[in-house]
């Protein structure tokens, strides 16, 4: 693929800095380890961390021998730098402030995080400014063809792993690599334009040609198994690149090629509305369906289909907006033909959705400029969360808005989400202008990566940023800004730039450079690599723990979950499991002071607040009991747990007053869980309330007694 431009010379480090980058790319989303607690989410994470830290050093490296930085756009500049100090910004400003620098253990979106894809954004950028970028998108499309694979194979019965009682923290059959149906769903969604694009338009070989478009095939059919809306609908954006691909041709073929990808289109859009669980035959037929329309695809192509194309004008031609209007033409039929699956599918995905997006615009409201901090959702929830939502759904909690855009807005307020909108318009910019300005293959391609890009955001908007997605639009994002502005002069020549690309024969210098700057930066490597890991072995200890508590080996247990604390000692789940250990133990004073320190690193979380608030009543600390009970109240203000709870620790502490106000809030809102009525009922006959005991009691079914409707 030609490049529009070249920076001076070949920078050292560039065929490393590659290699890295695909490693990043493949890796991320499909590593992951069954000796891990959290077996996807963790190790992904720490992947992502341990590699683009090393994407950061070797561009250190590039830049320090090489005397050459490019910023890149003034626009681009400018809004990467907001981004960054924004991210700095907010962090230091939250309640939680290492929370959102880190981000939570099981998925790791903080400032780190969000910080070192600004890296990986950059380094792309500059990385395809010097050299071709289809090796990087062509890792995506073997990525995406990875975790297609695992998928069929657990979709078909063929999973080569047994994971037994692990599949209760993936919740289906078929999670794929990234451990979770919505997350692998979307990836694959997203990369399928580029898959798309090796199908269609591509200067690939035939064979491999062909052979991609058998399997957009396999990757629609897997896509159906995943059984999430939020893949289907981004892998829609695919139909941009099969639309450009016919466009694009000379205007008398261009009918017929439209013919040729029609099917294509048809089966991206329709089959997850018209499949439920396809057998092998349907994915053959499929498969050879895709597959032969990529063949005439071939064929035409060969015979001199694109002879007479206009790549410029043909994309931005008369024939532009007619096939706009016959997209939304064959949208609008289907959406008739399949509106009730439609709006079922909508609003099963939406249910819960729409709860925790007012949720994420009430944490906003309260702190409009800074937010409260990424990851810090869950600590806000449940005080904001609808009185009908804490009522049918008291258990269901989230600690995540379950959209990256609610996220940012609730995380990190107006400057956060101001200044990464900023930076998502200038990529936008950037890649509208790569498209347009490309020439001969590489309009497809900057299409494709484009398409790709947008789907990212078709589905982000309905779902979180966990390890095996948050990359994917930072290095495209890279890939089409080095496009869009390959004619800007951003290169900035630093004052140890050597004057000669080759130094003189015996001249010690640069090598004495190369060497002393190697050493520091493997050094700092060295010494980033724990921290980094500490995460992943924190949680493979707790695993073991988890192992030993199976086989009744107590010291074991503790051990691993102290060596988990000593790694972790700001994550409060750690010091949770501990004060369970010594609370089966016996050791109830120990298991209040694990209790109470875990609660305080993870404030605003009701049933964590209950259960200090237990511990405290077990050492007989009422002070600290009475503390966390008002914690829980603070924290879910509508929830009946915490509200009877609470009532009947005021009762027994004399305080009948707040007792029976907390039981007036109670009687307002009713609850189904019939353990909640148990405790009503307690709390009532200490009150001397016959009356409403005895309604407690039939609501609970005490004594067998059918449980009335209006409880």
């Amino acid at each position: 693929m030609k490049l529009p431009r070249k920076l001076s010379g070949s920078a050292p480090g560039d065929r490393l800095l590659l290699t890295v980058l695909i490693v990043l790319i493949v890796g991320t989303p499909t590593v992951f380890l069954r000796t891990a607690m959290l077996t996807f989410t963790i190790p992904q994470v720490t992947f992502l961390w341990v590699t683009s830290v090393v994407v950061l050093l070797i561009g250190l490296y590039r830049v320090l021998i090489s005397g050459e930085f490019d910023r890149g756009p003034l626009p681009y500049s400018i809004a990467l730098s907001a981004f960054a100090v924004a991210l700095a910004l907010v962090t230091i400003v939250s309640p939680q402030p290492w929370v959102s620098f880190t981000g939570l253990p099981a998925r790791g979106a903080g400032a780190l995080t969000y910080l070192l894809c600004l890296v990986l954004l950059h380094v792309v950028y500059g990385l395809a400014q010097r050299r071709s970028s289809e090796p990087l998108v062509l890792a995506f499309v073997a990525t995406h063809a990875l975790v297609v694979l695992y998928a069929l194979l657990q979709a078909y019965g063929l999973d080569p792993i047994s994971w037994g009682i692990d599949t209760r923290f993936v919740g289906v059959l078929v999670f794929s690599t990234l451990g979770n149906g919505n997350f692998s769903s979307g990836y694959v969604g997203l990369t399928l334009p580029l898959l798309v694009w090796v199908a269609f338009g591509s200067s690939m070989p035939s064979l491999a040609k062909v052979v991609g478009g058998g399997a957009i095939g396999t990757s629609l059919i897997a896509l159906i198994y995943f059984n999430s809306f939020q893949g289907q609908v981004a892998a829609m954006v695919a139909c941009a690149v099969l639309a450009q691909w016919a466009m694009t041709r000379g205007r008398r073929d261009r009918l017929v090629a439209g013919l040729v990808v029609l099917p294509v289109g048809v089966a991206v859009v329709g089959l997850p509305l018209l499949l439920s669980a396809p057998g092998w035959s349907t994915l053959l037929v499929v498969v050879a369906v895709t597959a032969a329309c990529a063949g005439f695809g071939v064929l035409k192509d060969q015979r001199g289909m694109n002879k007479n194309s206009d790549w410029s004008e043909a994309s931005a031609g008369g024939w532009f907006w007619p096939m706009a209007a016959a997209g939304l033409v064959a949208v609008g039929v289907l959406g008739a033909l399949f509106r009730e699956r439609i709006v079922a599918e909508v609003a099963s995905g939406l249910e819960q959705r729409t709860e925790f997006w007012k949720a994420s615009l009430s944490i906003f409201r309260e702190s409009p400029l800074t937010g409260r901090g990424l990851e810090t959702y869950s600590s806000y929830f449940t005080a904001h969360r609808s009185v009908e939502h804490a009522v049918q759904w008291e258990s269901l909690l989230s600690d995540s808005p379950h959209s990256v855009p609610f996220g940012m807005l609730s995380g990190g307020g107006l400057i956060l989400a101001g200044t990464y909108l900023a930076v998502l318009l200038v990529i936008g910019y950037f890649g509208i202008l790569a498209v347009t300005r490309a020439e001969g293959p590489l309009q497809p391609f900057y299409g494709a990566v484009l398409a790709s890009w947008v789907a990212y955001h078709v589905q982000a908007f309905v779902s979180m940023d966990v390890p095996g997605l948050i990359y994917t639009q930072w290095v495209l994002g890279g890939i089409l800004i080095a496009g869009g502005a390959s004619m800007s002069k951003t290169v900035l020549v630093l004052p140890w730039k050597p004057r000669s690309r080759r130094p003189r024969s015996g001249d010690g210098v640069q090598g004495a450079r190369q060497l002393l700057t190697i050493t520091v930066l493997a050094v700092a490597f060295l010494l980033a690599l724990g921290p980094l890991s500490a995460p992943l072995r924190a949680n493979m200890a707790v695993s073991r723990a988890q192992a030993a508590l199976a086989v009744s080996d107590p010291r074991t247990v503790e051990i691993e979950l102290a060596r988990a604390i000593d790694l972790q000692p700001r994550y409060g789940y750690y010091a949770e499991s501990m004060a369970f250990l010594y609370e089966q133990g016996g050791f109830f004073e120990a298991a209040f002071t694990e209790m109470d320190r875990g609660a305080r690193l993870q404030p605003g979380i009701p049933y964590i607040a209950l259960k200090a608030a237990r511990a405290g009543l077990a050492v007989g600390r009422m002070d600290a009991a009475a503390y966390w009970y008002e914690r829980a109240l603070e924290a879910d203000p509508n929830g009946v747990t915490a509200i009877t709870e609470a009532a009947e620790f005021y009762s027994s502490e004399g305080k009948s007053n707040l007792a029976s106000t907390l039981m007036e809030s109670f009687e307002s809102l009713g609850s189904s869980n019939t353990a909640v009525w148990k405790t009503a009922e307690r709390v009532y006959l200490a009150l001397g309330d016959d009356a409403h005991a005895e309604k407690a009691a039939a609501c609970y079914g005490a004594g067998g007694i059918p449980i009335p409707d209006d409880c």
